[in-house]
This record gives structure tokens, sequence and C-alpha cells, in this order.
């Protein structure tokens, strides 16, 4: 391909530029202009070296002011005033600190510059909140294997009953039991 830049019928078309090696064609060639190459993605160009150098990645601790783009790099920041990173990235910003919920959540660690802030609630043990909720239904299959027996051994059988449990729970109703 080729282009000119003038419209002559004397001067020859130069070859349009080739994007190689750690370029990409950021505007390709025209009859009238020249393709235009930029470093490609995650580099940059090094004025002084003239050349695309890999993007710098912020460390935990820091995070990213401007991202890298093909003509500057990455420009990181400390993260202070309540803010963290805690990972390596070309991308991330600094992060705002966890707040811990006062009232309902103790703080077990403070946030740093390169963690947030670890949060644990104050709550009693779900376990224990679990089982008592669990509980009273154990409790009234119990009292119905005991009821059923005490019938049976009576010499009382169940009649009909959509379910065992609603005999139980209309006081061993006389509809349900034969006698």
């Amino acid at each position: 391909e080729t282009y000119s830049e003038t419209y002559s019928h004397i001067d020859t078309c130069i070859p349009c530029t080739m994007c190689t090696g750690l370029m990409r064609m950021q505007t390709p060639c025209t009859d009238s202009n020249n393709a235009i190459c930029v470093c490609d993605y995650n580099y940059y160009l090094n004025e002084v070296s003239g050349r695309c150098e890999p993007c710098t990645v912020c460390p935990a601790g820091q995070g990213v002011l401007a991202h890298c783009e093909h003509n500057h790099d990455t420009v990181c920041e400390e993260c202070i005033d309540d803010t963290y990173s805690d990972r390596d990235s070309s991308l991330d910003p600094c992060l705002p600190c966890t707040i811990c919920d006062e009232g309902i959540e103790v703080e077990l660690s403070a946030c740093t510059p390169v963690s947030d802030s670890l949060c644990h609630s104050k709550r009693t043990n779900a376990h224990s909140q679990q089982h008592t909720h669990t509980q009273p239904a154990r409790y009234n299959v119990w009292e119905l294997m005991v009821t059923f027996a005490l019938l049976s051994y009576q010499g009382r059988i169940v009649k009909s009953c959509m379910s065992l449990s609603q005999c139980f729970l209309s006081h061993v109703n006389l509809g349900c039991l034969q006698g």
C-alpha cells in the first residue's frame, strides 16, 4: 500500500508504514495519510529510549492514579486516608477501607495501606440459635410418638386423621380415635 500527502502527477507515492513488533495500528493508511502506529496494549512509548516498554504494575499499598496508555506509563499513588490495595495491579485504584457496623460488628484488625479492615459479628453463635428453633419440632415429634404408643397400648387405634400430627395438635381429638 502507498499514500501521498499531496495530489500530484509528478511525485511518486510513498509506501505505508507497517506496524510491527510491539507496535499496533492506531490509524490505517489511506490514499492521503500514512498509518499511525503506537505501542501495543500494556506497553507505552518511553520518550528517553524511544522504545515500547512494559507498563508499570503498582505494588500492594499503592493504587492506579492514571492507567497506562500507548504514550505514557501507569501513574501509581500511595494508599492513604482509609484506603488500601492488597495486590499488585496495573488497573485497580486504592479502595476505601471497610467500616465495621458499630453496635453489630467488632473490628478484629484495622485497615492498613495493604489490607482492608476485618470485621466480625457480635451476634451469638448462629448454631445455638438454629438449635432453639429446631428443638420444639423435635419435641413435638417425640410427644406424638409417646402419645401414639400410649393410645396403642390402651387398645385404641388411630382411625382417620390426615396426619398423626393433626391428632396431637388438636389435643388427641376424639374424632381421630376409635375407642
